[in-house]
């Protein structure tokens, strides 16, 4: 083997050495799925930017999700993509406490002599949502101890 033979194998190696690492910091180490351990699905990437969250915005949509007959439940989890842990708590304090028919899951009160009971957003969701559903969000939500 000649001393430019040599140096053409060195060349070849250091070139499929650089393209290797390149790969790996181009693929990186996660590839755009699973920042985190978000149930949700959310994907949000903790090293990027994100919008201005509106707690108040949030409560509303979830209580337009639920405040009727049936439940629109993909629109719950649909706003749950949006809201970190740190941000619940804003959401359930937003939500505040309102009068909900446990048994017919909306504000129909058929009692001409009492009101129906306060409840809290922890309250509607469980009983809105499959257990799938309410299992991922407390499990999303588990630190802030209110679901």
């Amino acid at each position: 083997m000649t001393s430019k033979d040599t140096k053409n194998i060195k060349i070849g190696v250091a070139i499929l050495g650089v393209g290797l690492i390149g790969y790996y910091l181009m693929s990186g180490s996660d590839s755009g799925q699973g920042y985190g351990d978000d149930p949700t699905g959310n994907n949000v990437n903790p090293n990027m930017p994100q919008p201005t969250f509106n707690a108040k915005q949030a409560a509303i949509k979830l209580y337009d999700a639920m405040r009727e007959l049936g439940t629109d439940e993909d629109a719950i989890m649909q706003v749950f993509q949006t809201v970190s842990v740190s941000n619940f708590p804003k959401v359930y304090k937003e939500f505040g406490i309102r009068s909900y028919n446990k048994t017919m899951g909306n504000q129909y009160n058929f009692n001409p002599f009492g009101s129906l009971p306060l409840e809290n957003l922890a309250v509607w969701l469980e009983n809105e949502l499959s257990s799938s559903s309410f299992e991922t969000l407390r499990t999303k939500y588990k630190a802030t101890n209110l679901i």
